[in-house]
C-alpha cells in the first residue's frame, strides 16, 4: 500500500498508531491504522462527528472512511497543520500565518513584548485557554469576556502596558474572529485537552480566524470500549 501512494505523489507521515499519505495538492489526508490502536484513533475520531453543531464547528471535517469494515481501518479528513508543528518551525510564513488566524493573541503578546516569538505566544495563548476552559463553571457566563481576562492573567505582571487588551476588555473594540470562533465552540460543550498539538488550522488558500480547528475534543466522558474483539 506504502508503494502505491508514494507512486501517486503522497508524502508518508509514520505515527505510532497510524500512517498518513498527503499530497500537496489535495485538500484532504488518508490516515491508515498500523494497529488497534490507530483503528481507536479511527474510530475515535469518527465519533466526533455525533457531537452538538457548535463543536462540529471546530472540528476537521471527515470525509470518508473505511465501510467495509466493522472497526474502519482508514479515514480521509480535512488537511490541517497544528500548532506544535507551527511553534517548532518559527518561520516568517507561520508567523504569518499565525497572526492571521490567532489575531487576538499575536497582537496582545507583540505589544506587550515585540520580540515575542510565536512559540511563546502559542504556550501563553494555550495557558489563558485552559484558564477558562478547564472548569465547568466558566459556562453560562460571557466566555469573550472570560477569554480575555484570561489572556491578561497568562501575561502575568509586567511593566509594559496591554493597551489593546485593556480595550477589548473594556469593549471599547469589538472582539476579534478567533476569540469569538472559540467562544461559540465551546461555550457549552468544553475540553480541558488544549495544547499546541491538540489545535490547529485549516490548509487553505485565505486562513482566517474561521479556520482554527480543535483536532481531538476529547471530553470526560468520551471513552469507547468495544475494540476486544479487534
Amino acid at each position: 500500500m506504502t508503494n502505491k501512494f508514494h507512486d501517486k505523489g503522497f508524502t508518508i507521515k509514520a505515527g505510532a498508531e497510524r500512517v498518513v499519505f498527503i499530497r500537496d495538492d489535495y485538500p484532504f489526508v488518508i490516515k491508515v491504522a498500523k494497529s488497534k490502536d490507530g483503528v481507536f484513533s479511527n474510530i475515535k475520531e469518527l465519533g466526533q462527528e455525533s457531537k452538538s453543531l457548535n463543536v462540529k464547528n471546530i472540528l476537521p471535517k471527515i470525509y470518508d472512511y473505511d465501510r467495509k469494515n466493522m472497526h474502519p481501518l482508514w479515514i480521509t479528513a480535512e488537511k490541517v497543520i497544528d500548532l506544535k508543528i507551527i511553534s517548532e518551525n518559527n518561520t516568517k510564513e507561520n508567523e504569518e500565518l499565525f497572526a492571521s488566524v490567532f489575531p487576538t493573541y499575536y497582537n496582545v503578546c507583540k505589544e506587550v513584548d515585540p520580540s515575542a516569538t510565536v512559540k511563546k505566544i502559542i504556550s501563553i495563548m494555550c495557558n489563558s485557554l485552559v484558564g477558562v476552559f478547564s472548569f465547568e463553571d466558566a459556562f453560562g457566563s460571557n466566555v469573550v469576556d472570560l477569554m480575555h481576562l484570561s489572556l491578561k492573567e497568562a501575561l502575568g505582571t509586567t511593566t509594559k502596558r496591554k493597551v489593546y487588551l485593556e480595550k477589548l476588555i473594556n469593549g471599547d473594540i469589538p472582539p476579534n474572529g478567533d476569540v469569538i470562533k472559540i467562544a461559540q465552540c465551546m461555550q457549552y460543550d468544553f475540553t480541558s485537552d488544549i495544547k499546541p498539538a491538540n489545535i490547529g488550522i485549516k490548509i487553505v488558500p485565505d486562513p482566517s480566524p474561521e479556520s482554527i480547528v480543535v483536532l481531538d475534543f476529547n471530553q470526560d466522558n468520551d471513552r469507547i470500549d468495544y475494540l476486544d474483539e479487534y
